[in-house]
């Protein structure tokens, strides 16, 4: 779902990494002033498309203010990704010997399925710092659904989101194209605490393809630390000089 249009395998990797969250959308905007903090994970993401499952490991770390995420990816291949919000990424694969380097809006840490979460900015999971803005409101029994409209610019790749939210926390985000037709559904369950954030730990992606098939997508979440409970030597990636530069 991301539109990486250089280096092919460069691009799988890239998908590897995010697996998820909310496609389709660059998020991009300021970094909110607040106290250190640091989380750590496990992920392990589960693609089925054409009754064929691929999964993927790893280990990601977070870091705020900085917005910096670490990635050790572990399976399909192993390699280290490292993204901040201004969409400034390093790929490092340690078996070649190289790293990659790039600077582009789709490679920003906020497209991270859990950045927002550990914001605490789950109103709106950054629709707002997009341009989106609120075309309805409405309780639904014991949900509360808002829809946001797409600004022009991003019409093409979806019209409105339906957001749902149960006691206060977002469970659910309909994509609807220019057309009215459900291109994505993503679902958020099994929260979990970490310092004042709620985080869903798994998350659920169907997205509808334009030939008719659909893609699903499954990240589960796991062995979640913070604080002194993260391992400090993670957040810090040891490149050897020698390395090869890519550009």
């Amino acid at each position: 779902f991301l539109k990486l249009n250089r280096h092919y395998l460069y691009s799988v990797m890239i998908r590897q990494i995010f697996l998820i969250l909310i496609p389709l959308l660059i998020f991009v905007g300021h970094t909110e002033a607040q106290q250190q903090k640091r989380v750590s994970t496990h992920l392990l993401a589960q693609t089925l498309q054409k009754g064929k499952v691929i999964n993927a490991e790893a280990d990601l770390f977070f870091e705020f203010p900085s917005g910096q995420i670490i990635m050790y990816n572990q399976l399909p291949e192993e390699f280290v990704f490292i993204s901040n919000p201004l969409g400034e990424s390093r790929l490092y694969q340690p078996k070649q010997k190289k790293m990659t380097i790039k600077a582009s809006e789709v490679l920003t840490s906020r497209n991270n399925n859990l950045y927002y979460f550990l914001l605490n900015q789950t109103y709106d999971l950054g629709f707002k710092e997009l341009g989106f803005t609120i075309a309805g409101s409405e309780n639904d029994g014991d949900v509360f659904v808002t829809t946001w409209q797409a600004p022009l610019h991003l019409l093409h790749q979806v019209d409105k989101i339906e957001l749902v939210h149960e006691n206060l926390l977002p469970i659910y985000a309909g994509y609807t194209n220019t057309n009215g037709e459900i291109v994505l559904k993503v679902y958020f369950d099994n929260f979990v605490q970490v310092y004042d954030s709620q985080i869903p730990a798994l998350i659920t992606e169907i997205a509808f393809l334009p030939e008719g098939d659909s893609l699903i997508k499954r990240m589960v979440y796991s062995d979640f630390r913070f604080g002194s409970d993260c391992d400090p030597d993670k957040f810090i990636v040891n490149i050897p000089d020698d390395v090869k530069i890519i550009k």
